[in-house]
């Protein structure tokens, strides 16, 4: 029987079967600390203020981080009326799903629904922490909503949060041993975002050691088999075939070795970065580190070599690592955890001054690397990176000295002030992201950009001539959203309604979607099209005029 199941240790939540709940009536054997109450009240009030300040930041946005965030909440939308949506391979069902029903109420309740989430993988990331043993595991909510990215995604709606969330309970219900649970959201994962399949082999190892059964590997495919028998019967297609024959794609460009390496450091912060490094080479020996780390390390790896050669057209951006947040977040502590035997024990010192040298070489190469891998208008990044260098650069000269120091109190503490640079660097991170101007500013309100204000005004203007009844042509979701039109996941593409349009239909074109090589909607194409212009747009700083509305003529008016 399956069914809801709230663990009397630790309030996980699994969907259990008989099996499960049977290994999960054993003593769970995680080794557990002692830790007084106020660790307890601490990280639920970790967990309470960040899920606040982000709902904060979510009434008081009416932007994107990235453009695809309008999109996933669009289809989550449109699932309402069009239950076929939550099979739509883009919009990853794994989030679809998920978000079918707040999305009904809106895009603000839907943002609210994802800091809800958000607060749910710091308290499970606390509970992994606390049960691996880790003494000071009351920081970790803390450490997770301080990552810029991770806060920021919070109030929105894309995919990252949704992976972490199904990531960490896959992790925390193997902890405790609730194998057939865990292997239901590592499939779960696999449908969030398409990367993720690798983390079913970390788990399907993870599980075979620990004794699981042949029923409970197999339902590792459980929620990407169901995806994929749905989707044969609704769209006639199977989306694994279509996944494995990608190739490589010069759409979204490609970068080097640095690239995401340098995209870590804007996604987490420098300082939880590190701390998660130097966290790893002692977390190690902890009884479940190993699926911990080498899913972490798989997935970080794969994302460097997807955008290293172009593969499944990977646009190497920074969010991509934002599932990372919890499970950095838990190194991190791990790393805290360790100064004093580092301080008081000479093989954890010189451990820990290599591993110290290590990262800052790694920073000071990501320092080089950066003025390639981030845009101009970026240029926030490169000051924050050589911000970063010089810290590190000043914490391995103290770790280095503390090292030679011959007496005890002074070792004490030159080893203390190393990691103690790191975490104010950590906790400093959110108000360091806030010095960019809008709308690329991390861990302030989403504030609506200028190709989304041009848009608004090109939706004004159908409206006020009274031309948003007619059929409309358009290529944005930002239309979609102000025309509040509803679309169906068995309408033509765009490039293919242009192709079909009759006299008086409308086409809303702009710069960035309509010309992109999916659409290919040029505004030569439009211009011998037997088309006029109606409407034009301010122009963009970028784009020049960024929208234009075209009525399409009949033969005896071309």
């Amino acid at each position: 029987m399956v069914g809801l199941h709230f663990g009397a240790t630790g309030g996980t939540l699994g969907i259990m079967n008989a099996e499960s709940m049977t290994i999960a009536e054993a003593a769970d054997e995680s080794p557990v600390v002692s830790a007084p109450r106020w660790g307890h009240t601490i990280a639920w009030a970790f967990v309470a203020i960040g899920l606040a300040v982000s709902a904060w930041m979510a009434f008081h946005s009416d932007g994107v981080y990235h453009e695809d965030d309008l999109t996933h909440f669009l289809m989550a939308r449109w699932s309402g009326p069009h239950p076929a949506w939550m099979l739509h391979t883009w919009g990853r069902p794994g989030f679809t799903t998920l978000y079918a029903l707040p999305a009904q109420f809106g895009w603000l309740p839907a943002r609210l629904f994802t800091a809800v989430l958000t607060a749910f993988v710091a308290w499970l990331a606390y509970e992994f922490a606390r049960r691996q043993g880790i003494r000071h595991a009351w920081i970790v909510p803390l450490l997770v909503w301080v990552q810029p990215l991770m806060f920021t995604l919070s109030y929105t709606t894309l995919t990252e949060p949704v992976l972490a969330l199904y990531w960490m309970l896959a992790l925390r219900l193997l902890q405790a041993r609730r194998l057939a649970a865990c292997a239901v959201c590592a499939s779960l994962c696999a449908l969030t975002r398409h990367e993720a399949f690798l983390l079913l082999v970390v788990f399907g190892l993870a599980l075979w050691r620990a004794g699981a059964s042949w029923r409970t590997l197999a339902l590792l495919a459980s929620a990407p088999f169901l995806h994929n028998l749905l989707f044969l019967v609704v769209f006639q297609e199977v989306p694994l075939w279509t996944m494995l024959a990608q190739q490589s794609s010069d759409e979204y460009g490609s970068g080097t070795w640095l690239t995401m390496p340098v995209k870590l450091l804007l996604s987490a912060g420098v300082g939880i970065t590190f701390l998660a490094f130097a966290g790893s080479v002692f977390h190690v020996k902890r009884r479940c580190a190993g699926p911990l780390l080498a899913s972490a390390a798989l997935y970080f790896v794969a994302h460097i070599v997807f955008f290293r050669f172009g593969l499944f057209a990977s646009g190497g951006y920074a969010r991509f690592l934002t599932p990372l947040a919890p499970l950095l977040a838990i190194l991190a502590a791990e790393a805290l955890d360790q100064f004093r035997s580092v301080a008081e024990h000479p093989t954890a010192r010189r451990r820990a001054t290599g591993i110290l040298v290590l990262l800052v070489g790694i920073i000071v190469l990501a320092t080089l690397a950066v003025e390639q891998e981030i845009p101009s208008w970026l240029d926030w990044a490169s000051r924050n990176i050589r911000i970063a260098t010089g810290v590190l650069l000043a914490a391995g000269a103290l770790g280095l000295l503390a090292n030679q120091l011959r007496f005890a109190r002074l070792r004490r503490i030159g080893i203390m002030v190393a990691p103690t640079l790191l975490l104010v660097a950590a906790l400093a991170q959110p108000a360091i992201m806030r010095d960019v101007q809008p709308p690329f500013r991390l861990c302030a309100p989403l504030a609506l950009s200028e190709s989304g204000r041009l848009m608004r005004s090109t939706a004004d203007w159908l409206r006020e001539s009274g031309l948003d009844g007619r059929r409309i042509v358009t290529a944005s979701a930002w239309a979609a959203l102000f025309l509040e039109r509803i679309e169906s996941p068995f309408d033509p593409l765009p490039r293919e309604q242009f192709a079909t349009m009759r006299p008086g239909d409308l086409l809303w074109w702009d710069a960035r979607q309509c010309p992109s090589p999916r659409n290919d909607i040029t505004l030569e194409a439009v211009r011998v099209g037997g088309f006029r212009e109606r409407w034009r747009s301010d122009a963009h700083h970028y784009d020049g005029i960024y929208c234009y509305v075209f009525e399409k003529l009949d033969d005896t008016n071309e």
